[in-house]
């Protein structure tokens, strides 16, 4: 979102809400049957642009509360009417979705709107941050560069009460990723605030997620994962990688340390994933078996919805 266009009351401000509802206007008239919303890299962005982006796909209610250091609670809301999609939803998320990323992915678990698909959790970033330089809060005048404080401000908590601080938003269906194993949430960080709740805001409740439904979906991708080479070597690779980090010691031995580092490396695995998390990648999706597991699960979760007869309108 550019917030200083918004501020200026400039129309055409870039917004990711206004991109996606044309995107969703285009679906809707080409008949698509089913939508996934990848936000396995999005770290996160506008707050007010998270809760109109949740907006295009529930109508009206609480997307998320915020606590502030006061202990007051203040409930976020979506509050134009209309979806601008009613079909099935597939949210693909990974321990690098955080902060707003979280706030949307919550609301629409909560709302059993959609499916939540990818790492078992998300990255788990619950707070707001505010710098405080020292220097200005003691002397106004040609501040001294004294240094800051980095001060929580605010808490997040999905419309259901809970937090999503440290345990992020939890997956329907969990799929196979070195991801899910890196010391990257919130949780791995010296003294993340823990995960708490708030009462429940009254929201709505769709019929477009049931246990039974995630069961399903789950027992589907499990048997198509079980039979799939190259997910059984994405098991191989994250086994390995789990041994390497676990282990204690480093061999002296300069022959065995090359030879353990050549079948594989999970330092360098851990640099390729900040890097493809830094860097921006032109590709749209990358159309690969994680991928098309994926679209499979969207598959079997549009004929699920129809075969119980959930209906939505186009």
């Amino acid at each position: 979102m550019d917030m200083e266009g918004a501020r200026n009351g400039n129309d055409g401000y870039k917004s990711t809400t206004r991109d996606v509802r044309k995107i969703l206007d285009d679906f809707t008239q080409k008949g698509v049957d089913v939508v996934v919303l990848d936000l396995r890299r999005n770290g996160g962005g506008s707050l007010p642009e998270a809760i109109s982006l949740t907006g295009l796909f529930i109508d009206q209610g609480p997307v998320v509360q915020v606590k502030d250091q006061n202990g007051d609670v203040d409930r976020l809301p979506d509050d134009e009417p209309g979806v601008a999609w009613k079909g099935p939803l597939v949210v693909l998320t990974s321990k690098f979705s955080a902060s707003a990323s979280e706030i949307l992915a919550g609301a629409i678990q909560d709302y059993h709107r959609g499916i939540i698909v990818g790492d078992s959790s998300t990255h788990g970033k619950g707070t707001v941050q505010s710098l405080l330089d020292l220097g200005e809060r003691l002397i106004r005048i040609n501040p001294p560069p004294l240094g800051a404080l980095k001060i929580t401000m605010q808490q997040f908590y999905r419309p259901n009460g809970d937090s999503t601080q440290k345990r992020g938003v939890l997956a329907d269906v969990t799929l196979p990723s070195i991801t899910d194993h890196m010391d990257v949430s919130e949780a791995d960080l010296d003294y993340a605030l823990e995960f708490d709740r708030v009462p429940a805001a009254p929201h709505d409740a769709y019929k477009m997620a049931d246990p039974g439904l995630i069961q399903a979906l789950t027992a589907g991708s499990q048997a198509r994962i079980a039979k799939s080479e190259d997910f059984a070597k994405q098991a191989r690779r994250i086994e390995r990688y789990k041994e390497q980090k676990a282990k204690k010691m480093v061999t002296l031995n300069e022959k065995e340390f090359f030879a353990e580092r050549a079948e594989f490396d999970a330092d360098k695995e851990d640099e390729k994933q900040l890097e493809e998390q830094a860097v921006a990648n032109d590709e749209v999706v990358t159309r690969d078996y994680y991928m098309n597991e994926v679209l499979a699960i969207a598959a079997d979760y549009a004929r699920l919805l129809e075969q119980n007869r959930i209906a939505w309108l186009r």
